[in-house]
C-alpha cells in the first residue's frame, strides 16, 4: 500500500497545531532524535482521510507502536477502549498526573531516547 500525500502546507498546520511534540508520549522534536512523522489517528487501513482532522504528529517509537490501532484492551478493566485521540482529548485529563507517573513517564521518554545512536 503507497503512502498517502500529504501536502507540504498540511504537514506545517499539523506541526504547529501539535507544537512539534509527539502526540503520545508528548516528546518535544527537538529530543527526538528522528523527525516526528504525521501520523493517521483512524489509520487509512481503518477507513481513516489524510484530511488534517485526522492527522497528528508521532515520534516514531510511538507511530511504530501503535500502528494500525485504533483500540486496545484497558489492562484494568479488561474492556476494549478506543485508543487517545491527542487532536480531540486533553492528554493530562486521560493520564493520571501523580509525581510518582511523572517520574516514570521522564523514565521512558529517556529509554526511549537511548533507543537512537547519535
Amino acid at each position: 500500500m503507497s503512502r498517502p500525500y500529504i501536502s507540504v502546507e498540511i504537514d506545517r498546520n499539523v506541526r504547529s497545531v501539535a507544537k512539534n511534540r509527539c502526540g503520545y508520549c508528548l516528546s518535544p522534536q527537538k529530543l527526538v532524535m528522528a523527525r516526528l512523522e504525521i501520523e493517521h489517528i483512524i489509520p487509512v487501513s481503518k477507513g481513516g482521510s489524510s484530511e488534517e482532522s485526522n492527522l497528528w504528529l508521532a515520534c516514531p517509537i510511538c507511530n511504530s507502536h501503535k500502528a494500525g490501532k485504533i483500540e486496545a484492551i484497558n489492562p484494568v478493566t479488561n474492556e476494549v477502549v478506543a485508543l487517545f485521540n491527542p487532536r480531540t482529548q486533553v492528554w493530562a485529563a486521560c493520564f493520571p498526573s501523580s509525581n510518582t507517573q511523572h517520574i516514570q513517564l521522564s523514565e521512558q521518554i529517556q529509554n526511549h531516547l537511548s533507543n537512537y545512536r547519535y
